[in-house]
Formats: C-alpha cells, sequence, structure tokens
C-alpha cells in the first residue's frame, strides 16, 4: 500500500481477498489515499488494471482474534447455502459438526487445520430436509454451538 498523501509512505503488509475487490488487511495504514500493487506468492505482480487510489474512510485497525469463536451462520434461516464464520485465536485444528435435533451428526462441513484469524466456509445442505439443525465448532480445546434453520 503506497499513502500518496504522506508523501509515499508505504506499508507492507499481507491482505486477505475476500471476493467481489474486498481485501481486508491486518495493520493499519496512515493517510486516506491509498495504492494498492498485488504481488502473489512467487513475486508475479498483478497488471490487470492501473493503479487507482481509494479513499480510506478510517485507520484499519488489527484484527486478530483474541480467542476462537463461532459465528452465527447467514444467511440465517437459509435455503440450500449458508455462510459458517469463526476465529482462530492461534493456528490449530478446526472441526464443524452439524447436527439435527435428534443430535444425529448430519455433515461435517470443516475438518482442517486453520492459521490464527478469521474464516468462513460456505455450507451447502444438500439434501438436508427443513428444519433446525446446530453446528458445533471445536478448536483447540473450545467448543462453541449454534442454531441454524434450513427453510427449502
Amino acid at each position: 500500500f503506497t499513502d500518496e498523501e504522506d508523501e509515499g509512505g508505504t506499508y507492507e503488509t499481507t491482505v486477505t481477498a475476500k471476493g467481489a475487490g474486498i481485501f481486508i488487511s491486518t495493520k493499519s495504514m496512515v493517510g486516506r489515499n491509498v495504492t494498492a500493487t498485488v504481488t502473489d506468492a512467487e513475486g508475479n505482480t498483478s497488471e490487470f488494471s492501473h493503479p487507482t487510489a481509494t479513499q480510506v474512510e478510517h485507520e484499519m485497525e488489527n484484527h486478530m482474534p483474541q480467542s476462537n469463536s463461532l459465528s452465527q451462520n447467514f444467511p440465517n434461516p437459509f435455503n440450500e447455502v449458508t455462510t459458517l464464520r469463526f476465529n482462530v485465536a492461534k493456528g490449530t485444528n478446526v472441526k464443524i459438526v452439524i447436527y439435527d435435533l435428534r443430535g444425529r451428526e448430519v455433515a461435517k462441513p470443516v475438518h482442517r487445520y486453520y492459521e490464527a484469524g478469521a474464516h468462513e466456509v460456505r455450507f451447502n445442505c444438500g439434501k438436508l430436509v427443513s428444519g433446525i439443525y446446530f453446528y458445533t465448532g471445536e478448536m483447540d480445546g473450545s467448543s462453541h454451538t449454534q442454531k441454524m434453520v434450513l427453510m427449502r
């Protein structure tokens, strides 16, 4: 990131691409006009458009989670696909399991290692029937449960 109002001050940081042109940074940037240059892990610089100045309404803060958590799915109620969001305070294995009202496991959309940070996973309910379900996230010895409603 280059801050044009601060006479070319440069800030290097890792950002997370969320799609649709949305990028999240975990490092504060000073100034209002910011130009982003994207370089991949192999050192290739993206040339898909010319650098563009954008207005930054406020400084970005460090949003590294201090604890593990499992957020409410969105949308809820949902029809076929919903997004599960969770925070990981330090790198750990994460398991999210979906249960029906009788406590039977019906899906396990997440079961792998995640680095510290905020994460989201799209869950496609497949052939599940309309109803109330619970999902539990287990990470680094903690467990969190939320309720979701599937409406077909």
